[in-house]
């Protein structure tokens, strides 16, 4: 169990498919707010088989709250744990990073999925720089950048991890963007599934440590013109 966060899985016969998004402020920022009636199929980030039956519920897709940014680092950290690369020294500390809300929340947008109330999921859209220093390349002036999609493992299968994704692309769209790029392991094959079923392209492979390596992708939104 994660903090008060209750575990459980939602058994709700498949409906169709309807998402209704928009924008909002919330703190001053733009951000987007989607809430999803319906499951999506297996959308899961696991290293399991990519897809089974599709299973409906109720997410709510919003802006992390301050009182929040602990469970939701809890949720994120929990949803990267399987996947350790064997050998790789630096992954606890990946965890530990990825786990830390508060300190990217304040030049980040780091959206959440609440079902029932809990947080099942969260994701984080890198819009003007990246979290960190000391990458080689900074964000291009088109570019917004998804990082740290992660569903905690009790809330697997119910279309979440689409549903987040969904919402950072149209909070690119937004913004001007014309492309969305992301990374994401190469143990994580659900997820590379996903993002090819979405229509992102895999651009390439890095080595940031020994035995941890990401691949890209990247999602074409359009000119800058055309998106605004």
């Amino acid at each position: 169990m994660l903090g008060d966060q209750r575990t459980r899985s939602l058994r709700i016969p498949a409906v169709s498919a309807r998402i209704r998004t928009g924008l909002r402020r919330l703190d001053g920022d733009d951000v987007a707010h989607a809430r999803i009636l319906a499951g999506a199929g297996d959308r899961s980030l696991s290293r399991r088989t990519p897809y089974r039956d599709p299973m409906a519920s109720n997410v709510e897709i919003r802006s992390v709250r301050p009182d929040e940014y602990t469970v939701a680092g809890e949720v994120t950290a929990a949803s990267y744990r399987e996947f350790d690369p064997r050998g790789a020294p630096d992954w606890q500390a990946y965890l530990r990073r990825i786990a830390d809300v508060a300190g990217r929340a304040g030049h980040t947008v780091v959206l959440v999925a609440v079902v029932d109330g809990e947080i099942a999921g969260t994701a984080t859209l890198e819009i003007d720089r990246h979290i960190e220093s000391g990458w080689k390349e900074e964000l291009a002036p088109d570019e917004a950048h998804l990082r740290m999609l992660g569903v905690h493992p009790s809330h697997r299968r119910e279309g979440i991890g689409r549903s987040l994704v969904e919402a950072t692309i149209d909070l690119a769209r937004t913004r001007g963007k014309a492309r969305l790029t992301l990374e994401t392991t190469p143990e994580m094959r659900a997820a590379h599934a996903m993002y090819a079923e979405m229509g992102f392209t895999p651009t390439g492979r890095r080595e940031v440590a020994p035995s941890l390596c990401f691949d890209s992708y990247e999602l074409q939104l359009g000119s800058p013109s055309e998106v605004r």
